[in-house]
């Protein structure tokens, strides 16, 4: 789905049995210097999976970029806590590609999520990355809107 024209895109990933999660992208500017793609992964449950989809989606979507540059994971959103959303979270800072780029696991402040290291409440902006001149936070925000609800603690992020 593409919410910037020519910038920012939303794909789902589809995860475990029956479960889904998405990958946020920011491409870079047209005749930018930067050829960085950011990346935000919204719950990840299985992050072999996931990771794997990332690198389809670039093949897919992005393969035309100049210098076809891999999408780099800069946060993860997690919903909730429940290990089918967030069981992801260990594998992806022990992976030496992601843990260049990832910044923060965010997730509720009430919520106790998995390796989370960015605790969110309602009404929070969750900050966005920058790599040289492609600056997501230029084109976007995401607002975290706590629903208590699935759990006590869960977490509606509005890509904005």
């Amino acid at each position: 789905t593409e919410v910037v024209r020519g910038r920012v895109y939303v794909h789902p990933i589809p995860q475990l049995l029956d479960n889904v999660g998405y990958l946020i992208v920011c491409c870079p500017p047209p005749g930018s210097r930067t050829s960085n793609v950011l990346g935000i992964m919204v719950d990840c449950g299985d992050a072999s999976s996931a990771l794997a989809q990332v690198e389809l989606i670039r093949d897919t979507h992005y393969s035309d970029l100049p210098s076809k540059p891999k999408i780099e994971i800069h946060a993860v959103l997690n919903t909730h806590k429940h290990h089918d959303h967030t069981a992801g979270n260990r594998a992806l800072l022990a992976d030496a590609e992601t843990t260049k780029t990832l910044k923060s696991i965010v997730g509720g402040a009430i919520e106790n999520v998995p390796y989370c290291t960015y605790p969110v409440k309602n009404g929070q902006r969750v900050p966005l990355p920058k790599v040289g001149d492609n600056d997501m936070s230029e084109l976007v925000e995401i607002e975290c809107i706590a629903v208590p609800s699935h759990t006590r603690g869960s977490i509606v992020y509005a890509l904005r």
